[in-house]
C-alpha cells in the first residue's frame, strides 16, 4: 500500500511540474475513455480529467446561450424537443474557447421530459466540443485514427470498488 501511494504521490508532482499547456498535449489514459470500437470520452468523465488534470479551480465551464430549436407533440402523445447550447470552457493559464452544442429527445411523456433530455444532452455536446479545442488531453485525439488505435492497446484500468468508507452521510444520520 505504501509503495502505492508513492507511486501516486510522483505521479501527481510529475504533472504538477507540467504547465497546462504541457498536460493538454498528453493523452488521455483509458480510464477516461469509453468503449471497444469506437472510443469516447463521456460527459463524467470528461469532468474528472479536467478536475484531475487542472484542478477544481483551474479551469470554468459556462453556459453562454440556449436556444430552442423546435418543440413537437407528436400524434401518438409523445412530445420531442431539440435545443442548441452556446458554451465557453476556460482553462486558467491557457485561455478561453467557445462553441455550440445540440441535443434532441423524443418520445418523452411530458414536454418538460423533452426538454430537459434535449438541452442535457445539448450541454454535454457542448463541453465535449469546446474541450476538444483545446487539445489531444481534452478529447482532441479521438479524432485522430491512428492515435485511436494506439489507445485501444492500452490496458484498461480496473473497476473501481465500492464500499461502506466511500459513502458520504448526513452529520445527523
Amino acid at each position: 500500500m505504501t509503495k502505492k501511494k508513492d507511486s501516486m504521490t510522483q505521479k501527481n508532482e510529475a504533472i504538477s511540474t507540467l504547465s497546462p499547456k504541457e498536460l493538454l498535449k498528453k493523452l488521455p489514459g483509458r480510464e477516461y475513455l469509453q468503449g471497444r470500437d469506437e472510443l469516447r470520452m463521456p460527459y463524467a468523465k470528461l469532468i474528472r480529467l479536467l478536475h484531475d488534470a487542472f484542478g477544481s479551480d483551474g479551469w470554468k465551464h459556462e453556459v453562454v446561450d440556449v436556444s430552442s430549436l423546435h418543440k413537437t407533440k407528436n400524434d401518438d402523445g409523445t412530445y420531442e424537443a431539440s435545443y442548441s447550447i452556446c458554451s465557453s470552457l476556460t482553462i486558467h493559464g491557457v485561455g478561453t474557447q467557445q462553441t455550440v452544442g445540440t441535443g434532441f429527445a423524443s418520445k418523452q411523456q411530458t414536454q418538460n421530459e423533452a426538454i430537459q433530455m434535449a438541452m442535457t444532452s445539448a450541454r454535454s455536446h457542448a463541453l465535449s466540443q469546446v474541450a476538444c479545442l483545446f487539445g489531444d488531453l481534452t478529447g482532441n485525439c479521438l479524432h485522430d485514427k491512428e492515435t485511436v488505435e494506439y489507445l485501444k492497446t492500452l490496458p484498461k484500468p480496473p473497476k473501481r470498488k465500492f464500499d461502506e468508507s466511500m459513502v458520504f452521510h448526513h452529520p445527523s444520520t
